[in-house]
Order: C-alpha cells, then structure tokens, then sequence
C-alpha cells in the first residue's frame, strides 16, 4: 500500500536513495533553525534581566551589611 501511494507522486526508489543525503541535510537545517529562532531571544531577554538583577542583588546585599 505504501510503495502505491509514493508511486502515485512519482517517486521511484533510485530517486529517493540519491536524495537521502539532501534531505537529511534538510531536516538537520530545519532543527538548528528551530533551536536558534528562541536560543536568540533567551539571550536577547538575558542581556536585559541580568544587569537589572545584578544591580538590585548588589543593592540588598549592601543594605543587609549596614543593618547588622
């Protein structure tokens, strides 16, 4: 059933063979697409909260030394 149905969109088995290596390649590409797209904004999002959390950590760490 399966040889039919890839039959019918005319793909024959010395095609798909030849093309192995391109579509992995494809589908590798579209993983690390899929990976970078929110790596970038994580980083992005990072390079704001970080310096903001530093500075107010900073802040009550110097608060908690002039209380004792």
């Amino acid at each position: 059933m399966a040889g039919l149905l890839i039959s019918f969109f005319d793909i024959n088995p010395k095609e798909l063979l030849a093309n192995y290596g391109e579509t992995v390649q494809d589908i590798f590409a579209l993983a690390v697409r899929l990976i970078e797209w929110p790596v970038k904004y994580d980083l992005l999002g990072a390079v704001v909260v970080i310096p903001i959390w530093l500075i107010f950590f900073l802040i009550n760490k110097a608060r908690r030394k002039r209380s004792y």
